[in-house]
């Protein structure tokens, strides 16, 4: 049962960075990164939890860069940069968010000695 548990955590952890990715609605951003902070809780923290945590801190990373390449792009053709703007602010703040929860995770690792 801890497995189907973990798996639907998982599932929904996915599923709301994924949503958190394209939303714009403040209050709608708020409400998911509440949802993500409640299924990573229930996931528990692992060093499994924390190898895919850094593997999703470095891919964003990668996202990032790229978005910050296309907008250059477009503000050399002289294009409107709004939309991509919007998308790489919610982009850093999906990152800003893995490496808060990436903080909490260590804490909780050296208090509980987890490692050990």
């Amino acid at each position: 049962m801890e497995n189907f548990s973990n798996s639907l955590a998982e599932q929904n952890i996915r599923r709301f960075y994924d949503q958190l990715r394209s939303e714009t609605d403040a209050r709608r951003r708020a409400q998911l990164q509440r949802w993500l902070a409640e299924e990573e809780d229930r996931l528990g923290f692992t060093v499994e939890h924390l190898q895919d945590l850094d593997q999703a801190i470095a891919d964003g990373d990668k996202r990032v860069e790229l978005q910050r390449m296309r907008i250059d792009n477009l503000e050399k053709c002289g294009c409107d940069v709004t939309a991509a703007m919007a998308v790489l602010k919610n982009m850093e703040e999906i990152q800003s968010t893995y490496r808060q929860y990436r903080l909490t995770l260590l804490r909780a690792v050296d208090q509980n000695r987890v490692l050990d």
